[in-house]
């Protein structure tokens, strides 16, 4: 009899050994945690937009009561959900907030009235000393970004993988200003919309690289690009550690080469880079 019973549990072995994966594995089991790291900036950024709808007018004589720079989890308090933790996980994001002059070729440049110097020999470059987020004829970013964690990338190009591209599209469905950078020149991304008629009826191709900047989002939402403004991809920002800055991070400033994981360098080279980040940007 227990021969039996080895003989059948032996049998049974085989058959599972034979048997095939469920074709809805991946949909089951490893989008899930994929969708983890998309919940993750998603809320983050939420958490700022709550902080600084709430900061609008507080500041001193109406102004507002933030700053361009870093948000910080401490700022975050009482807006992220409780036990929202921004270093657990694999995935860590930076939150910072830009304040541009609307009237700059790609929103390139600070607004003037926030600066002084320049007249002076022994100081010819302007610093900032007044709160940019209070100047005329201001535009206010809020981005939240960060690399592309290895796990959730194509071990080829360095970009979100499908798994994180679905998890994007199933967590959050089409939300503007959310995806990953790209450098258009490189990548060189379909930045256009089809086409629509003006008042004459002749038909104008669009274009969403409004901007006209070196730097994009592929994103999900109501169109499929987002101009990423030139001064955010460019510049360091006052307020924020240089290394964390978005210029340093996923911008122009990035020191990341083209390493192919076959040659000697290696996989664990290639991801140390930050080729590509996940972002998610709002213009306020």
């Amino acid at each position: 009899m227990y021969l039996w019973v080895i003989i059948a549990t032996f049998i049974t072995a085989i058959a599972f050994m034979s048997t095939s994966l469920r074709p809805d594995m991946k949909h089951l089991f490893v989008e899930p945690q994929a969708q983890n790291v998309v919940t993750k900036i998603y809320t983050q950024h939420r958490a700022a937009m709550k902080y600084i709808h709430k900061n609008r007018t507080s500041g001193a004589d109406g102004g507002v009561g933030y700053e361009a720079g870093e948000v910080t989890m401490d700022d975050l308090k009482g807006y992220a959900p409780y036990g929202f933790n921004a270093t657990s996980g694999t995935a860590t994001f930076t939150t910072a907030i830009y304040c541009l002059d609307r009237n700059s070729v790609g929103h390139s440049a600070l607004p003037t009235d926030c600066q002084t110097g320049g007249g002076d020999p022994a100081n010819p470059t302007p610093a900032v000393t007044n709160n940019c987020c209070a100047a005329k004829n201001r535009v206010v970013y809020l981005v939240t970004y960060g690399c592309v964690p290895y796990k959730w990338r194509d071990i080829k190009t360095g970009k979100p993988s499908a798994e994180l591209l679905n998890a994007m599209k199933d967590t959050l469905g089409y939300v503007n200003g959310f995806g990953y950078v790209v450098n258009v020149e490189k990548d060189k991304p379909t930045t256009g919309g089809g086409v629509i008629h003006d008042k004459n009826g002749n038909e104008v191709a669009v274009d969403y690289n409004t901007l006209g900047t070196p730097y994009g989002i592929v994103g999900q939402g109501s169109r499929g690009y987002y101009s990423i403004p030139k001064y955010m991809s460019h510049n360091n920002l006052s307020g924020i550690a240089a290394d964390r800055s978005f210029n340093h991070v996923c911008g122009s400033g990035i020191n990341a080469s083209a390493i192919d994981p076959d040659e000697d360098e290696g996989s664990d080279a290639y991801y140390k880079q930050c080729e590509y980040c996940l972002i998610y940007m709002s213009a306020l």
